[in-house]
């Protein structure tokens, strides 16, 4: 037993890392050796999804900017031809494609190698 704080004495056995021992509670072993072949696993299988990913952001931009009403391409950051509002929204909207696309993307190729192999190849 020791003395939470307050001076109310708590019974570590019932209620372990209460109490201020040091004490806490023990969770059950992780399979890490499963969890590792995992992750080393999905490396390959990550980066090809990562191109793929980039290659479907970069073709859903270009649409989204040809039906935003933009005739060309999008602006280069230094393209010195272009104003600072068409440069900076071009980066936004591109930003946030990316962003989406990427996400959908990668969980969609994890959620798959789960599936092929019983293993999250997450954190």
């Amino acid at each position: 037993m020791s003395t939470a704080s307050g001076g109310h004495r708590v019974n570590s056995a019932k209620f372990p890392g209460v109490g201020g021992t040091g004490t806490h509670v023990k969770r059950p072993p992780e399979d890490r050796p499963t969890r590792v072949v995992g992750k080393v696993a999905y490396r390959p299988v990550g980066m090809i999804v990562g191109v793929a990913g980039g290659l479907v952001a970069t073709r859903v931009f270009n649409q989204a900017w040809k039906m935003l009403g933009h005739q060309d391409d999008a602006p280069d950051a230094m393209d010195g031809e272009r104003p600072w509002t068409e440069i900076l929204m071009a980066a936004a909207v591109q930003g946030a494609i990316y962003a989406v696309v990427h996400a959908a993307i990668s969980r969609g190729g994890a959620t798959a190698f789960r599936k092929a192999t019983g293993i999250w190849p997450g954190h």
